[in-house]
């Protein structure tokens, strides 16, 4: 799948919209890593928590 610019700075963009608390997955200090650099977290974390998160970016995309 290829996305364009906009649809790729608008998911980047949701990242740092993500509050802690909506990823009951995460441990409440996995919580505070994700909050304090949310692009990194999500590059480096393991695919159970890469879902949860996406799943709120998900949520947060313009439907068309």
């Amino acid at each position: 799948m290829v996305i364009d610019q906009q649809t790729l700075l608008n998911c980047i963009r949701s990242l740092f919209n993500i509050d802690g608390y909506l990823l009951p997955e995460l441990t409440r200090e996995e919580q505070r890593e994700f909050v304090s650099d949310p692009v990194r977290y999500f590059i480096r974390t393991d695919n159970a928590q890469q879902t949860a998160i996406y799943r709120e970016v998900a949520k947060r995309q313009v439907r068309v």
